[in-house]
């Protein structure tokens, strides 16, 4: 006999997964965005230094946001930085 039940209909475990599963496409995102931001720096500026890489990790969804719209305009990693 099948189970048509849905655990995503229970009362007490679904809204924990739901809450589950958008931490994790948050994060998601947000290490996506830092992948694309770290080739856009390397094919801008070349190699980049430990110290920017690990300024980009430390970065929200928001700083990295504002990062990828400096990055067309910044004449330096410094510079973009800043």
């Amino acid at each position: 006999m099948p189970i048509l039940n849905d655990i995503m209909d229970h009362e007490v475990i679904g809204p924990v997964l739901r809450q589950g599963m958008e931490i994790g496409r948050t994060e998601g995102r947000t290490e996506g965005e830092r992948s694309v931001i770290l080739r856009q720096l390397s094919q801008r500026f070349g190699l980049v230094p430990d110290w920017a890489k690990h300024r980009l990790e430390a970065m929200s969804i928001a700083e990295i946001d504002r990062i990828a719209l400096r990055l067309l305009d910044a004449r330096s990693l410094e510079d973009l930085f800043q």
